[in-house]
């Protein structure tokens, strides 16, 4: 049993385009580790951001979250026309393009060194099995598994909705995952490092944003056992979720839900 509750718009993140992160799933683990030493500084500073990551007072990373995302996946991107390599404009286009990939691979390397066994796959069934613990623990309200999966911006933005949900007169909520996602189709899209201090990677945080699609049912019932939302037909549905990992030796480093993004 679970909710499909649409993500809050407050939590937000970056990404990889899907040709560049299709070529990323073909690296080899050597390869990837490579990239930290023949790209420049890859680290990133919050969207919006100025100065130092985390140069703001607002900011309070602490062992088990940054508690702020990097930059906001916007999507798959649309195939550049011809025209963009014989123009300045369309250089400009094909730079930016290019340093989002730079990014993620350079990120990803910085996954590599501080996880050894960290691999494509197994993150893949990892991302698979928080979504549907989330999605379970939140049509349930259980606080105590959400606590647990979610960073302490997303696990407050939860209980927001746990308790709207309730004022609203919504009794029992179930959430039924219809059609699990193929492991092929579940994609890593982007990836992003944050740190502290840049030289210094027991301050880092990578922040993994994936795409789940799936078809799934939500039906919201009142106390009296009548259907109040939700209870038509399974719906097609593509989540992108983004997870955080601290890359400090010192913490737990477990994946934590970040943001759930709204991608148009």
């Amino acid at each position: 049993m679970q909710v499909i509750v649409r993500q809050s718009r407050r939590a937000v993140l970056p990404t990889l385009s899907g040709a560049s992160l299709r070529a990323l799933e073909a690296v080899s683990a050597g390869q990837q580790q490579s990239f930290a030493s023949k790209i420049p500084k890859g680290m990133v500073q919050p969207a919006g951001g100025k100065g130092e990551v985390f140069g703001s007072k607002m900011i309070k990373p602490s062992m088990v979250s940054s508690n702020i995302l990097a930059e906001p996946y916007r999507g798959e991107k649309a195939p550049l026309p011809l025209s963009s390599w014989v123009t300045p404009s369309g250089w400009s286009l094909v730079w930016g393009r290019w340093k989002d990939s730079w990014k993620s691979m350079y990120s990803l390397s910085k996954l590599k060194k501080s996880v050894k066994s960290w691999d494509l796959r197994g993150f893949k069934l990892v991302a698979l099995d928080i979504y549907k613990q989330t999605n379970a623990a939140l049509a349930t309200g259980d606080v105590s598994v959400l606590r647990s999966r979610t960073t302490p911006p997303i696990f407050s933005d939860m209980k927001k909705q746990i308790k709207q949900r309730e004022k609203a007169g919504w009794w029992r909520v179930e959430w039924d995952l219809v059609e699990e996602p193929e492991l092929r189709d579940v994609e890593l899209v982007q990836a992003r490092v944050i740190a502290a201090d840049q030289k210094d990677d027991e301050t880092a945080f990578v922040q993994l944003t994936v795409k789940i699609p799936s078809k799934q049912k939500f039906t919201a019932y009142d106390k009296h056992g009548t259907v109040v939302a939700g209870g038509g037909d399974p719906m097609r549905v593509v989540d992108h979720w983004v997870l955080e990992l601290p890359l400090s030796k010192k913490s737990q480093q477990r994946y934590r839900v970040a943001a759930r993004l709204q991608i148009e």
